[in-house]
Order: C-alpha cells, then sequence, then structure tokens
C-alpha cells in the first residue's frame, strides 16, 4: 500500500509517466504478497489483513490516477470494501472483548474503511463512502486515544515505525471529507481541524521512529509502517489544496512526498537486509 500511495502521488506531482512505472512495481509486489499470503495464510492476524486490504483499494487507485483505468479502480473498490467490512467488524469485536493490545498496530483495521471511503469519493459513490467515513472515524480516534493513553504510545525500538499509523486516519479522512463534499465549507473546515491534530501526532512519530535511528542495526521491514500514512497525509494537503486554491498547501504535500520517498527507500532497504541475513 506504500508503493502504490507514492505511485498515485507521483504521478500528481511529478508525471504520469513516473506514476505508472511506480504502480507497476506495486503490482508486482501485490501479486507476490498474495501468493505468499495464499501459500502461508495467518487468519488470526487481522491487521496483516488490513494491509492487504488497503492495499487493493490503494492500488486501484494509482492504476485509476496514472492510466485511466476506472474499470480496475471500482473493481479494487468493491473487493477492498468487501473485505473492509470484514477486517473492520472482526476487529471491532476483538476490541470490545479487550482481545487486542494496545498497540497502534492494532487500531490498523478500524482505519481500513476511511480508504474504501476515499476511493468511494473518486469513484462518485457518496453514499457508501459517507457510511465507511463515519465508521471509521468513530471507532478509530477513540482506539489511538485508547493507545497515546498507554504504555503503546512508545512503541519498542525494532517497531518504532509504527508510531506513523494514526497519521494514516488524520490524512486518508481529510481526503475523503473533501471529495465526499466536494471541497464545500465543512469538508474544508473538517480537513484543516484533522490535519492539524496531526501535527503533534507527527512529531510524536518523528520522536519516536527517527529517535530510534541511533539503536537500530538497520532499516527493517516494520519501516513500511511508516508509509502509508505519510502519503495519506500528503494526499489530504493536495486535495486540501486543490479544494482552496491555496498553493501553499501544495508545497507541503510535496514535501511530504519527498518524506514518503524517503521512508519507501529506507523501507526497500529494511527489506533487502532481511532477505540478506536469511
Amino acid at each position: 500500500m506504500g508503493l502504490s500511495v507514492t505511485a498515485s502521488l507521483l504521478g500528481v506531482h511529478v508525471s504520469t509517466g513516473v506514476g505508472t512505472a511506480v504502480t507497476a512495481v506495486a503490482a508486482v509486489v501485490f501479486i507476490s504478497l498474495v501468493t505468499g499470503t495464499v501459500r502461508a495464510p495467518m487468519f488470526d492476524d487481522v491487521p496483516a489483513w488490513s494491509m492487504m486490504t488497503m492495499g487493493v483499494l490503494a492500488l486501484g487507485s494509482a492504476a485509476d490516477t496514472n492510466l485511466g483505468w476506472a474499470g480496475a479502480h471500482a473493481a479494487t473498490w468493491m473487493i477492498g470494501s468487501a473485505a473492509a467490512l470484514v477486517v473492520f467488524a472482526v476487529q471491532c469485536t476483538r476490541l470490545v472483548r479487550r482481545k487486542v493490545s494496545a498497540v497502534f498496530p492494532g487500531v490498523l483495521p478500524l482505519v481500513t474503511p476511511m480508504v474504501a471511503a476515499t476511493n468511494a469519493a473518486q469513484l462518485g459513490h457518496p453514499l457508501p463512502g459517507s457510511v465507511f467515513f463515519f465508521a471509521s472515524l468513530l471507532t478509530a480516534l477513540p482506539a489511538f486515544a485508547r493507545v497515546y493513553n498507554s504504555a503503546g504510545r512508545r512503541p519498542a525500538t525494532g517497531l518504532a515505525a509504527t508510531a506513523w499509523i494514526p497519521l494514516g486516519v488524520v490524512g486518508q479522512s481529510s481526503a475523503a471529507a473533501l471529495l465526499l463534499t466536494d471541497g464545500r465549507t465543512v469538508g474544508v473546515v473538517y480537513a484543516v481541524a484533522i490535519l492539524c491534530l496531526g501535527v503533534p501526532a507527527g512529531i510524536w512519530a518523528i520522536v519516536n521512529h527517527w529517535g530510534a535511528l541511533r539503536h537500530l542495526p538497520a532499516a527493517n521491514p516494520s519501516w513500511w509502517a511508516a508509509t502509508f500514512p505519510v502519503g495519506t497525509c500528503s494526499l489530504g494537503t493536495h486535495t486540501l489544496a486543490a479544494a482552496t486554491g491555496e498553493g501553499w498547501i501544495d508545497v507541503v504535500s510535496a514535501v511530504l512526498l519527498v518524506l514518503l520517498c524517503i521512508h519507501v527507500v529506507a523501507a526497500t532497504a529494511g527489506v533487502a537486509f532481511r532477505l540478506v541475513l536469511q
């Protein structure tokens, strides 16, 4: 999902040619992950399934943004939305029963419907998009508040990148709100408010993730947790810039895209390092 959102943003800020190339890479990676999952499924790992679901949704959006494949986008939205409902319902049940630890990855499945909401808005389906939006917002925010109010707010050194996960609902919901309201005042007000709320969350993520670098021997695969949330914030600020006509906000979006690319490179290095060790 990190590569797919990178592809979409590169298509917007750089060129659709570059975005298409990264979309192709994202598709290959996604197919590889699906193949691996089919061979060795982990049905109890709901956060992992939510990442797969968001990957489907993000890949369809990237294909539409860069290649104009609206049909593929619609297909991935239908598949991803159905899967989003499943992982959302399962994780909500586990959270209510206190079977999920107060950690950032445990909330990830509650963010999944927000990605479906954004895709619904992009495809012109405001009703299901609104349902997904409020379902995610009204559950993910309290769940993240629970984590911030516990020892889980400071992830273990090896998982420090997961501190970025709350930024996912910040950026994704700002984009969804703006698209669902066609950039009207209510959407703009919400986007500004949630993005401002994301500033301290971003600072906390930087302190935990970058602050852990001196204690880590090398990057690791968990660094992918620092990609998609940053990408959603870049998408949210870009969408806000389009709605308000404020160019400086799009500059912020571009800066976030640079940060996203840095995180993608670091995460890729982490995967490569792990493969070499094996």
